[in-house]
């Protein structure tokens, strides 16, 4: 496990390996995370630990240009910019990943509580569903 704090950033991430109980070996290499609303706040620092263990991520977000930014800054393998609360937009973002997809982090959209369906700030229902058929598909 990666033990830095969290805002000691992904160098200090990388120097954890060394304690890591696979003895070195990054914890996330050959996996692929895909965050959505990853260019910036916890997304993005999320994008950054995954990065810094190792693996290839994946970004999303709104803001094309802020986007553009983080994707180069984390090196990501991809990214994809637009709303995640518009349902076509999550259908081509899920119908263009690779066929394996390790970890996926939401952190934009709007939640909505599963028990009475009202909005609570990621639409997790709507995200679930074109999850599952993008899934489906592969």
């Amino acid at each position: 496990m990666v033990t830095s704090p969290p805002d000691a950033g992904p160098i200090a991430a990388e120097a954890d390996l060394a304690n890591s109980p696979l003895g070195g070996r990054p914890e996330l290499a050959g996996q692929t995370v895909a965050v959505i609303g990853g260019s910036a706040g916890i997304g993005f620092a999320t994008a950054q630990r995954a990065r810094a263990a190792g693996a290839d991520v994946i970004v999303t977000g709104r803001d094309s240009e802020r986007l553009a930014a983080a994707a180069a800054d984390l090196e990501a393998v991809d990214s994809a910019a637009f709303d995640a609360t518009d349902a076509d937009a999550l259908d081509r973002f899920f119908g263009s990943l690779p066929p394996t997809v390790h970890h996926i982090m939401l952190s934009a959209g709007e939640f909505v509580n599963a028990l009475n369906g009202e909005a609570v700030g990621a639409n997790s229902i709507n995200l679930c569903a074109h999850f599952d058929k993008a899934m489906r598909e592969v």
